[in-house]
């Protein structure tokens, strides 16, 4: 609502372009924002690569660099996911560091892997 009254419905939060309408050029212009250093960009490109989304090939390694350089940019999305990555390689040391700084930073999250006894839960308060 605070876009429509704004006059930026259907416009990019960051450069004000209008949204694009085909993927190609919706990631293009993700691409763009995460060559400036945008966190939140690399963070949705990576989980994009990840996933295969978008008409991207699936791509695990590139994910790991996008979460990884959004994570040393102070991206909490980014260790969350770094440590779902982690957890999925079976590197739970690796997964509970990253979900550890997550959660110290604010992150809503609750993980439970019952099998390893490992219990991160923490709700943010803003």
């Amino acid at each position: 609502m605070a876009l429509r009254q704004r006059g930026m419905e259907g416009k990019c939060e960051f450069c004000r372009t209008p949204t694009p309408k085909d993927e190609a050029s919706a990631i293009a212009m993700v691409k763009k924002r995460v060559d400036a250093g945008d966190s939140g960009a690399m963070n949705s490109l990576a989980v994009d690569y990840f996933n295969g989304n978008h008409g991207l090939e699936k791509d695990a390694k590139r994910a790991f660099e996008l979460w990884t350089e959004a994570a040393d940019l102070g991206s909490i999305e980014a260790h969350f996911e770094l440590g779902v990555y982690a957890d999925g390689i079976k590197q739970d040391t690796m997964a509970v560091a990253h979900w550890e700084r997550a959660a110290i930073k604010g992150h809503v999250l609750e993980v439970t892997n019952a099998t390893e006894g490992i219990t991160i839960s923490r709700r943010s308060t803003s």
